[in-house]
């Protein structure tokens, strides 16, 4: 699969979706799966976020596709954005793998806030704008620290910070908890 001058360093993805150059696939543990997985905006197509494009009995491979030239159709996944993770463990560790991505998380966090405060400020109806948030798999639990301004009729924005648990599989609720504000590292977030 390699050519004189080595491996290639832009791979086609419809060369790694019929199984070639699998092994220049670099491992990726689920957690950092996970990581990367929650990185994804919504897209219209194969390009800006991260895609599963083969799964092997195995293994699961993940990419991030970008168009060969300009506006191509035809789309090529640099080698150092391509990896496998192993499947049993992806199962075991992370069920919805195949479907949950950062946007989808994200939107399950501001519906699950929203109800939270019409429950805690009603009749007021307050608009809810989530600044930042974060996630992290633990075991057989999904976690999420998020950081909301809630705006009611009257007064300023209130800024508060909340984790949120769910469970890993069918991601139901746990619990929501009020954080102090100055406990959550930002350093590393999604938007």
């Amino acid at each position: 699969m390699f050519s004189l001058f080595g491996p290639p360093k832009k791979i086609p993805v419809d060369a790694i979706k019929k199984g070639k150059y699998l092994d220049l696939a670099k491992e990726l543990n689920v957690t950092q799966f996970f990581k990367t997985r929650m990185k994804n905006r919504m897209r219209k197509t194969l390009v800006g976020s991260w895609h599963i494009l083969l799964e092997t009995d195995s293994m699961v491979y993940l990419a991030y596709p970008t168009p060969k030239k300009g506006f191509s159709s035809k789309k090529i996944v640099q080698h150092h954005h391509f990896f496998k993770t192993d499947k049993q463990e992806l199962v075991k560790q992370f069920s919805q793998y195949k479907t949950l991505q950062g946007y989808q998380l994200k939107e399950l966090l501001r519906d699950k806030l929203n109800y939270h405060f019409r429950q805690k400020y009603a009749p007021l109806n307050p608009i809810i704008e989530l600044r930042r948030w974060k996630a992290i798999l633990e075991k057989n639990i999904i976690s999420s620290w998020v950081e909301v301004f809630i705006k009611i009729k009257e007064g300023a924005p209130i800024e508060e910070t909340y984790k949120l648990s769910f469970t890993n599989k069918e991601l139901e609720l746990i619990e929501i908890e009020k954080l102090p504000n100055d406990s959550i590292s930002w350093i590393e977030y999604n938007k």
